[in-house]
């Protein structure tokens, strides 16, 4: 699975969500989104951007990003 969108009717994304998405590349996270939890995109080697909307009003810390490739975090707003 290379891109994900998350639908408009979700609200958090859960612990772990996308956790080992190796082959993920791009996902799209809609206003609709107000929480993120911690270790959602572990090991996700193959991404290299997110971008967090102003909507997201609970990032929780950890290890969200933790062995990633990640190369640019945007917070929007």
């Amino acid at each position: 699975m290379e891109t994900i969108s998350i639908s408009n009717s979700v609200t958090s994304i859960g612990v772990n969500a996308f956790k080992k998405c190796e082959s993920l590349k791009e996902i799209t996270i809609p206003s609709s989104v107000t929480t993120i939890k911690g270790g959602v995109f572990s090991y996700c080697k193959s991404l290299k951007e997110v971008i967090i909307p102003s909507t997201v009003t609970q990032l929780e810390t950890g290890s969200m990003f933790y062995e990633s490739s990640l190369e640019h975090l945007t917070f929007e707003g």
